[in-house]
């Protein structure tokens, strides 16, 4: 079991999860994110093993630590990880729809101020994890206190 950091809830927005770095969350609320996101897909698709998830980071200072956290909650929520790397939104969206992955987070807070970011999440095909499909009870498992780590932890691909 994971003991989950505090984390500000008014972070997780209609489309997106967007704060302050180090203020609104740390790199520790990004594994919290990742393990949570893990368990979300893995109920949503009845599905154990075997799920591809891609993740993507943009050029702000913090997103190759955040990134990096992330990815290990995602593998030790049980993911197969495809990592591209830094990448724009548009490049991110390609990779998941295109390649036919069964999801993936990109960080990034889009057009905020530097000391700010965050985290687009999406499903298969590229469809958005928004307000009316998940993204609220993804905050409230992180807020829940406790997520599980799955029995077998997944892997890490590079392919930049």
């Amino acid at each position: 079991m994971i003991k989950m950091t505090q984390i500000n809830p008014k972070i997780f927005k209609a489309y997106d999860i967007r704060g302050l770095y180090n203020i609104d969350f740390d790199d520790q609320a990004a594994y919290e994110i990742g393990l949570a996101y893990s368990q979300m897909r893995k109920k949503e698709l009845q599905k154990e093993e075997g799920l591809k998830i891609v993740v993507g980071y943009d050029m702000r200072v913090s997103s190759p630590a955040l990134k990096d956290r992330l990815m290990q909650g995602l593998v030790d929520g049980g993911m197969e990880v495809i990592d591209i790397g830094l990448a724009s939104t548009p490049t991110f969206y390609f990779a998941v729809a295109h390649f036919g992955y069964d999801g993936g987070i990109l960080v990034s807070a889009s057009h905020n101020p530097k000391e700010y970011n965050g985290f687009k999440l999406v499903r298969a095909k590229a469809m958005p994890v928004s307000g009316d499909t998940g993204i609220y009870e993804l905050r409230d498992m992180v807020a829940g206190g406790v997520i599980e780590k799955a029995e077998k932890k997944g892997t890490i691909t590079k392919k930049e």
